[in-house]
């Protein structure tokens, strides 16, 4: 009974699907225009995504092979957008394949790193008005933009013609990254004289982790995109944008210290310097990205050419203690822990001061000592 209830169900899920796929054939066919995924965006949709492939495209003509589901090209496709953000704080991976798998492109230019072979999103980080809307390619389904990769591909469209005439701001209050964030942005569409003009600019700020001591996040971004209208075939456009990205690492540490302290937040790599907060991890980050782009797409006609050529400079750094010949200035140095102490056969002496130390929270102990590390600089 059971094997009949489940054949049953599957049965009614494959006429489903079938029915689905005949139905979005007979739309597509009735359609006077084809919609080719490298159509033009009209200027009155802001970052409009197409969701249509090549292959969707020939089926509309009658290609009854070539069928390929909408939802695996969707920008909105609801498991991409969960697995590739919601779950990122987990390191869920989809389909188990690494980041350096899927190809980042910008105006059809592609965005991996030659060293690493990954995007590195913080290039526009802060800039959501404008990265907003990719086009998304899953897994290895044909792409009009790049050759694809087994993790899919996304292409965001940065044109200033691309984006609605708008003045838009945002404010957001969050406690994940940072605290604040302000936006700014602004566009013209296109205009008589043939001009489009879009900017955007960003602010946040705060802490990097609100419920971590220590970790400072500052940023700034910004945008700015300018195309001209040769005619009803060519298009130039020039875009440029810079994030600017300061913040405050966390440190790890030992069970000992969270059960010291009662604190599993327990931050090592700040301490007070000149009665301010002073992290010894800042990790910052400006790589602006200069890119000028011709885009032919004539009326009525098929063919799309679009030529990006694009440059990228600047910094990607990390900070760190460093030391030689003189005791480790990190608080958490396993010497500095009671349980060492214990290891050596002293329970009365230092054992009882360091123990003191951590229990209390005495952050001039359990922090890093700015000012002794200064001092013993200066000794020597």
């Amino acid at each position: 009974m059971k094997r009949f209830i489940l054949s049953m169900l599957v049965l009614l899920c494959v006429l489903s699907s079938l029915n689905a796929q005949d139905t979005g054939r007979q739309k597509n066919k009735n359609k006077k225009t084809p919609v080719d995924s490298t159509m033009v965006n009209p200027a009155g949709e802001e970052n409009a995504s197409v969701d249509l492939s090549e292959g969707q495209s020939e089926d509309s003509e009658g290609g009854d092979n070539n069928y390929i589901p909408g939802l695996l090209h969707s920008s909105q496709d609801v498991y991409l957008n969960n697995t590739s953000y919601t779950f990122s704080i987990a390191y869920f991976r989809s389909r188990g394949l690494d980041n350096k798998y899927q190809d980042i492109c910008l105006n059809g230019f592609m965005m991996n790193s030659l060293v690493t072979d990954r995007a590195s999103y913080s290039q526009w980080g802060g800039l959501n008005h404008i990265f907003r809307y990719p086009e998304n390619i899953a897994n290895m389904n044909p792409a009009s933009f790049t050759f694809g990769n087994f993790g899919g591909a996304s292409n965001y469209n940065l044109r200033a013609s691309n984006f609605r005439r708008q003045i838009r701001a945002t404010y957001s209050l969050t406690n994940r990254t940072y605290n604040n964030r302000l936006m700014l942005t602004g566009a013209t569409g296109m205009m008589r004289n043939g001009w489009a003009v879009a900017g955007s600019l960003s602010a946040r700020f705060g802490n990097n982790i609100s419920y971590v001591e220590g970790t400072s996040y500052n940023s700034f971004a910004g945008f700015f995109a300018a195309e001209k209208k040769f005619n009803d075939a060519h298009y130039l456009d020039i875009s440029a944008f810079a994030s600017y990205i300061s913040r405050g690492m966390q440190s790890n540490a030992v069970q000992e210290v969270y059960d010291l302290l009662n604190n599993h937040y327990y931050n090592a790599n700040w301490g007070w310097y000149q009665g301010k907060q002073r992290n010894a991890r800042m990790r910052t980050t400006c790589e602006p990205v200069i890119m000028l782009t011709h885009t032919y797409a004539p009326k009525g006609n098929k063919l799309f050419v679009q030529s990006t050529i694009a440059t990228s400079f600047g910094r990607n750094n990390t900070t760190a203690l460093n030391w030689y010949d003189v005791p480790d200035p990190r608080p958490d140095y396993y010497r500095y822990l009671p349980s060492y102490q214990i290891s050596n056969g002293d329970t009365n002496g230092y054992y009882g001061n360091i123990f003191d130390y951590w229990a209390t929270n005495d952050e001039s102990y359990t922090q890093i000592n700015w000012d002794k590390m200064y001092e013993v600089r200066s000794r020597k």
